[in-house]
């Protein structure tokens, strides 16, 4: 499915998402807001007139996606939200080429890992372990493509993958112009 999208996040781990799809011949249409503020889930559907708040937005986003996780936070984590820290063990720092850093260690008693690479440090890769009765252990794994305009790096791209259930979700930025 293509569409539009507008994503913006803020330090604190608030999201907004915002997709209107571009189905040719009418076929079908996707048209909601998807919003993460102070652990709040809400989502509007504009296509069906419907609002979502909380644990019934939860249900509503597990469902749409057919995924038996906790989806929220994957794509809280996915779009640059901070992990349940006290979730974690085993976390370690390392150092990589040209000012980039590392950071991995266990969630759930499986490993994930987060590189941000570059002077800047810019966030490039996420992998995030997720558990699903249907599939078992799967991975979350978000890549991100960063332009560089004028001395100015924007986030240009990301990819979004589910290794288990050969998921993909891919978000380019539009050219600007």
């Amino acid at each position: 499915m293509k569409g539009k999208i507008l994503l913006e996040t803020e330090g604190d781990g608030d999201i907004a998402f915002e997709f209107t799809s571009a189905v040719l011949f009418g076929k079908e249409r996707e048209d909601f807001v998807f919003s993460l503020s102070s652990d709040t889930l809400r989502i509007v559907d504009r296509e069906r007139g419907a609002y979502f708040e909380g644990d019934e937005a939860a249900r509503f986003l597990s469902e749409s996606l057919d995924a038996d996780f906790d989806v929220p936070q994957a794509l809280s984590l996915a779009f640059g939200g901070r992990p349940p820290c006290d979730q974690l063990s085993e976390v370690r720092w390392e150092a990589g080429p040209s000012g980039g850093v590392s950071c991995g260690g266990e969630h759930m008693g499986r490993p994930f890992k987060v590189v941000f690479t570059g002077a800047g440090g810019r966030l490039t890769e996420v992998e995030w372990p997720v558990r699903s009765d249907r599939y078992g252990g799967d991975l979350l794994r978000v890549q991100y493509e960063w332009t560089t305009a004028g001395g100015v790096e924007t986030l240009s791209g990301v990819v979004l993958n589910l290794e288990a259930r050969g998921w993909r979700c891919k978000i380019k930025g539009s050219e600007a112009g």
